[in-house]
């Protein structure tokens, strides 16, 4: 079984395809009904995680991955931090036990590092997540936790924060934002391929972003 949250759209719904076109099972969960969601879930309900992982005391679960994430400033900072990282670091904490050679990744985001101030919510509940996976890492187990700190991908909720996407690539070094389908395609062969290399990685992908110096 491999899990996805955040499977309605996004890199989340292309990965979910990349797991269905090779054959895999794959479950989605997001808080959006659509043809890539299993089963429908808010990840502001922190309170009841654990009927979520009851749904998983029998699978063997080979990977779990954590597309989802609430960009909204104007939401209240405890929705933020239970969308981005609360939720799912205790429904990882109520399956561990049972996780047997599974691969953990979280899809984490450059504002973890460098943000700007309209942007405090997201970018510090980014931090947090990439907090709480390098110390699951560290724990003696035959699992793989690690963190893809992604760019600007053009996704559907990044369309909707940015008001100019062309804009936005040509401010890039390459003069482009990652294409979705790369990401997962990515994503999908380190889950399948290369796990055993993967516990306690930081993976950045940025697009050059975070080498960059710009004053005015």
């Amino acid at each position: 079984m491999n899990i996805i949250f955040g499977s309605a759209s996004g890199i989340g719904q292309s990965l979910y395809q990349d797991y269905s076109i090779n054959k895999k099972e794959v479950f989605g969960i997001d808080y959006i009904e659509s043809p890539t969601t299993n089963y429908i879930y808010n990840l502001e309900n922190l309170e009841n995680i654990s009927d979520l992982a009851s749904n998983f005391e029998e699978s063997n679960i080979e990977s779990i991955t954590f597309c989802a994430s609430n960009q909204n400033q104007g939401d209240f900072i405890e929705n933020v931090f239970k969308t981005n990282v609360l939720t799912f670091i205790e429904f990882i904490n109520l399956i561990y036990p049972k996780l047997d050679g599974c691969v953990i990744s979280a899809i984490s985001s450059v504002h973890s590092i460098s943000s700007n101030p309209s942007n405090l919510y997201y970018s510090s509940s980014k931090a947090a997540l990439e907090a709480a996976i390098r110390n699951l890492a560290i724990k003696k187990s035959n699992n793989s936790f690690y963190i893809i700190r992604l760019g600007a991908t053009d996704t559907k909720k990044l369309r909707e924060n940015i008001d100019d996407i062309e804009l936005l690539g040509t401010l890039l070094p390459s003069g482009n934002v990652f294409n979705k389908k790369e990401v997962s395609n990515f994503i999908y062969t380190l889950n399948t391929k290369f796990k055993n290399l993967l516990n306690g990685a930081v993976i950045q992908i940025d697009n050059g972003v975070l080498s960059m110096l710009k004053t005015k």
